[in-house]
Parts: structure tokens; C-alpha cells; sequence
């Protein structure tokens, strides 16, 4: 990993009048965009607001072992479907960010020390009504950055938009996760989805003694939350809109073996595609 290092120091702070997706160090406009073994860098620092690392607008994307360091926003997806494999995050607050159908599979997920008065909030995803996507946070580490002491609170994700879906399966959970996992936008309402577990969704899961355990009642909720600072949907009218976890089953499929399957199940056509090339470009 980061054989190749592509850094800045843009921010919101310095450049009050751009986009937030104008301060990346480095932004993907283009299809099918594969990397291997960069690291994106923003050392703008916690105090200087957004400064995106590495922003993409890229569908059927694949990145493996690559680094993207930041504090507020690292990791900016913004569209399209991803595959995040292998990769180290790292940032402060809504630091994997965007509303785009994202997989991270086997990544390496570290908070920082915020600010003071700032809690960390590791995913903030987010699209309206009508859009199918999320975030699939699949056999990874969520941990401090470097054993890194601070008393924050830290929270799984909050939705950034009217409706946000993030799945965390299989997934280490260090001690820095409140056992709540999730916090709304700013004053917003939080509302998790809490019926039948049926219909493809899938739920936190967390595996003693390496992982933290969630009691039964959080863990019968599945990931998916809604900011209600300007929208009064129920739980149910959640599961009408239907911007379900049963489309990260299918797109899991594609772009990630998931370890039910075992060695032997489905073959993700993307995902070898995806290593035939890397395997030719492979220094």
C-alpha cells in the first residue's frame, strides 16, 4: 500500500465560496476508474472544515489498498457504485460521506481526535426518497486512529440527507463506538428501522470476544435511519420508500464474496474482473 502519496491541503475555511467536492485533493469524474496502492492525503486539519481527500463520481469503481487520510470528509462518494477494498480510512467527522451504493469490504477504519465539542461520526450517508444506495461495511475494523486517546463520542454514522441506509456486517467495533451506534443530524430525529427481520435486510453483527457486543435490543434494529428535521416518515413508510439493504445483497454479490458464500460461492463477475487488471498493472 501508498507506494504513490497524492496530498493537499484544500479546505471549505480557505475557499468559503467553492464546493465542498472543489477542496479534494483528488476527484474522479470518470467510469469504470480503478486504483491500487495510493494514498490520498487532505492535511488541511480538524479546524478548517470540509477537505475532502479523495472525491469520486465514478460508476463500477474499484480501489484496493489505497489510503484516503483526512479529518472532516476524507472520503467523499458522491455517485455511482463503488468497491472499496483493502482500504485504510481515516478522518474525524462524516469522514466516509456521500449517497452513493458503496461496498467496503476488509478495510481498516480509524477516527481521529476531533475537536473540541465535536463527536465523530464515522459514515454520514445520505439520498432522497426515491434513490437506491448506501454504504455495506463488510468484515472491517472500526477503530481509534493509531491508538489515539480522546474522550469524544463516537458514533457509527448519523443520516446526512431525508434517508440513509448503512449496513455494518461482520465488522470489528473498538471501544471509542458508543453503544447507541447511531446520532441524528444536528437537532434531527432519528428513526431506525425496527420491523420484521425479513426481506434481505441485514443487521449488525458483532462477534464476542474480538468484537464488541451490542445488547439484543440494538442489535435487532437494522442500519437503516432517517433525519426527520423536515419529514415525518414511520418506520413503515421507511419500508415502503424501500431504499432497502436488499439492494446491498445484490450489489455485495457483484463487487464482494461475501464470506457465507464461501470459497466456492458466487464470483463476483466485476470484482475478478477488477484483479485481472490490477494483476496486469502490478508492479
Amino acid at each position: 500500500m501508498e507506494k504513490t502519496v497524492i496530498s493537499s491541503n484544500q479546505s471549505r475555511l480557505e475557499f468559503p465560496k467553492s464546493t465542498t467536492e472543489a477542496t479534494a485533493t483528488f476527484s474522479v469524474l470518470a467510469d469504470s476508474f480503478i486504483a491500487r496502492d495510493i494514498k490520498f492525503v487532505n492535511t488541511a486539519g480538524p479546524e478548517k472544515f470540509q477537505a475532502i481527500a479523495f472525491h469520486s463520481k465514478s460508476n463500477q469503481s474499484a480501489l484496493f489498498r489505497c489510503a484516503f487520510h483526512g479529518y472532516k470528509d476524507t472520503l467523499y462518494a458522491h455517485a455511482g457504485e463503488k468497491l472499496y477494498r483493502e482500504c485504510d480510512i481515516v478522518g474525524t467527522v462524516d469522514f466516509i460521506f456521500g449517497n452513493t451504493a458503496a461496498v467496503f469490504e476488509m478495510c481498516s477504519i480509524r477516527a481521529r481526535r476531533p475537536l473540541m465539542q465535536q463527536v465523530v461520526t464515522v459514515t454520514a450517508q445520505g439520498a432522497d426518497n426515491q434513490e437506491k444506495s448506501g454504504f455495506s461495511i463488510i468484515r472491517s475494523k472500526i477503530l481509534r486512529f493509531e491508538d489515539e486517546e480522546f474522550t469524544a463520542v463516537a458514533y457509527l454514522g448519523r443520516p446526512w440527507k431525508s434517508h440513509a441506509t448503512v449496513v455494518v456486517m461482520e465488522t470489528e467495533l473498538g471501544d471509542l463506538i458508543d453503544p447507541k451506534g447511531w446520532v441524528a443530524w444536528k437537532q434531527g430525529r432519528l428513526k431506525l428501522y425496527t420491523g420484521p427481520l425479513s426481506n434481505g435486510f441485514l443487521f449488525l453483527q458483532t462477534n464476542p470476544p474480538e468484537m464488541q457486543r451490542f445488547n439484543a435490543e440494538q442489535q435487532s434494529h437494522a442500519l437503516l435511519g432517517t433525519d426527520q428535521r423536515h419529514h415525518g416518515h414511520s418506520s413503515q413508510r421507511l419500508l415502503e420508500i424501500k431504499p432497502t439493504p436488499a439492494l446491498f445483497l445484490d450489489i455485495s454479490a457483484k463487487l464482494a464474496r461475501h464470506p457465507s458464500l464461501g470459497d466456492q460461492g458466487v464470483q463476483p463477475s466485476l470484482l475478478v474482473s477488477v484483479k485481472t487488471k490490477l494483476s496486469r498493472t502490478a508492479a
